[in-house]
């Protein structure tokens, strides 16, 4: 089974699970289209067609994914806010308007999640650590479809608190 099926599956059960931390949350899809100021295509509308964001367990802390409905505002206050920050400093902004997407942040380590829609890939931003942009990964850029398929494991390796212990445990029943 796939991050899309699991997904769908997690969406459907989200009314009967019990969870033992209650700042995992689920949203269904809001049935509401992609916005059209967004890129279109790829892994993100995907996910957003089946789920309409929520607070989903990593190995030691949350991810948080916007609701379809904030993506865009949130995309274009991360966008001027770069430009106008970076711009002071003499530097371009690396956040391209149409390409790039702000879909979420890790509660934890306060990293953006950022949607390369061009290359469907995930990108990381640390806006306390220069304003930088950062790889998941110390080999580079994640494939969002790689990210996804992760997030929504069985992987024991993926086990770091009670939640994700909760969620693996979840996700491997899903399988079974």
């Amino acid at each position: 089974m796939g991050w899309r099926e699991r997904l769908s599956e997690v969406v459907r059960l989200a009314p009967t699970l019990d969870p033992p931390d209650t700042r995992f949350r689920v949203r269904p899809p809001s049935g509401a289209a992609w916005p059209a100021e967004l890129p279109a295509g790829g892994t993100l509308p995907e996910f957003h067609a089946r789920c309409d964001g929520g607070t989903f367990p990593e190995v030691a802390s949350l991810a948080e994914y916007f609701p379809l409905a904030q993506l865009a505002v949130r995309s274009r206050e991360l966008d001027e806010r770069l430009r106008a920050v970076l711009g002071a400093q003499g530097r371009v902004s690396p956040f391209i308007g149409g390409r790039h997407v702000l879909f979420g942040w890790d509660t934890v380590g306060h990293l953006y999640l950022i949607w390369d829609a061009e290359r469907d890939e995930l990108v990381g931003y640390m806006p306390h650590d220069d304003h930088d942009w950062v790889s998941r990964e110390s080999a580079g850029p994640v494939p969002m479809e790689g990210y996804f398929e992760d997030v929504f494991s069985a992987a024991a390796d993926r086990i770091g608190s009670p939640l994700s212990r909760w969620w693996v445990g979840l996700m491997a029943d899903l399988d079974s």
